[in-house]
């Protein structure tokens, strides 16, 4: 309260609390002096020439908060009535847009399709680490920012967007709906797959993804079993890591599961185990790059078969694949009824080691160096044109080989 003789409260020397603008206007015109207007809420300053100050509004802690329609803040102890101690008490609060500081959540939230959600936002990915597991079931909901810290993220609804995480430990983003985009995710010290695609996804995008440390089985993984479907699924700007304990990139389809329509594109398959296997048909690969050099026996920097039962009907472009004596830098395994239509054009093979070719591949402008093997394992159907191969072997009478420099 102030003074008798005080007709307003200072907090300190140059700081008046809480007067309205008209109680403000009537204070000593003291340059620099701070007023909290009651009115708006805003800290307010005297500023300007000494024959024409103006009280200037500023941010404060209160106008920050009010950007977002719910802030999470275990450690909150003032009385703004948007701000929770937990991201479920925001969601069952109905709120928007949430800004996650400080979560007390101890079991894991899910937004219901229902829900007013469509944002749920940390301050950053390194610190802003959430303590539960959290599913969106809403469509089109942003989540950015956060950690994953052995907790999963599931995004099953509609046009859901993740962006900007960072994943350590256990933790994965689970996609398990459509049109979902996760971008800009960074994985460090893993010990599980931080990516899993989940049946029925379509029209999915993974971009600008770099993982550094990661002793789990995959980097992504899509393990589908029999019956299940995915397609359209885009893979862009990808760092794989270096240690994963099976392939970088896993598609896997069990009895008559599906995937189809494909892209990976930017792509840097650096493991010590193996890059990609990739099953499907329709699918564009590349370019990118496959360092192979300590790739581990049987597996290969880039392993190919279809859907069982279709044609692969498939293109890998402009790929550079660097191995090592013995390693097997790309090869086909799937059936040889379904090897029709696979199409590797201007690829780089060098440093050592096999590609191996399947049934009725066309291989186009491709540059294998002294140290490379070109396996062509007495399939028929198999075209080589352009280029230059050293080294082709296994290849049948009448094998059709034109214009590739060390050969004719």
């Amino acid at each position: 309260m102030p003074a008798p003789d005080q007709p307003f409260q200072f907090i300190d020397p140059f700081i008046v609390k809480d007067r309205d603008t008209a109680e403000r206007d009537l204070l000593p015109q003291i340059f620099g002096m701070v007023v909290l207007n009651r009115e708006t809420r805003r800290y307010e300053t005297l500023l300007g020439r000494s024959d024409d100050l103006s009280y200037r509004g500023f941010i404060t802690d209160a106008d920050l908060i009010n950007q977002y329609d719910g802030w999470v803040n275990d450690a909150y102890a003032g009385s703004a009535p948007n701000v929770y101690h937990t991201i479920e008490a925001a969601r069952a609060a109905g709120r928007e847009s949430i800004m996650v500081q400080l979560s007390g959540d101890e079991s894991p939230v899910t937004f219901l399709s229902t829900d007013a959600i469509s944002r749920l936002q940390g301050i950053d990915a390194d610190t802003t680490v959430v303590p539960v597991s959290i599913t969106i079931n809403k469509d089109n909901v942003t989540v950015e920012q956060v950690g994953l810290s052995s907790k999963t993220l599931t995004l099953a609804g509609i046009g859901d967007t993740a962006e900007d995480l960072f994943i350590t430990g256990t933790g994965k983003i689970s996609v398990a709906g459509s049109d979902t985009v996760v971008r800009g995710v960074r994985g460090d010290v893993l010990t599980a797959t931080p990516i899993s695609i989940q049946n029925l996804g379509i029209r999915n995008t993974i971009a600008d993804l770099r993982i550094l440390n990661n002793s789990g089985a995959s980097d992504i993984l899509a393990d589908l079993a029999t019956g299940e479907v995915i397609s359209d699924l885009a893979i862009r700007g990808y760092v794989g890591s270096t240690a994963t304990a099976d392939y970088s990139l896993k598609i896997a389809l069990a009895g008559t599961a599906t995937h189809s329509r494909f892209s990976l594109s930017d792509f840097f398959f650096r493991n010590n185990q193996g890059g990609g296997d990739i099953a499907g048909i329709d699918m564009h690969i590349g370019p990118g790059y496959v360092s192979g050099a300590g790739l581990a026996t049987g597996r290969s920097g880039l392993r190919l078969q279809s859907t069982a039962g279709s044609d692969i009907n498939s293109l890998v472009f402009g790929v550079s694949f660097r191995g090592a004596a013995g390693k097997s830098l790309l090869a086909y395994v799937g059936a040889d009824a379904d090897g029709a239509g696979l199409i590797l054009s201007h690829l780089h093979l060098l440093g050592g080691g096999t590609a191996f070719l399947g049934q009725d591949t066309h291989l186009y402008n491709t540059y294998a160096d002294a140290t490379v093997t070109v396996d062509v394992q007495s399939k028929t159907g198999v075209r080589i044109m352009g280029g230059a191969i050293t080294t082709l072997s296994n290849i049948l009478a009448g094998t059709f080989v034109w214009g590739v420099a060390g050969q004719n």
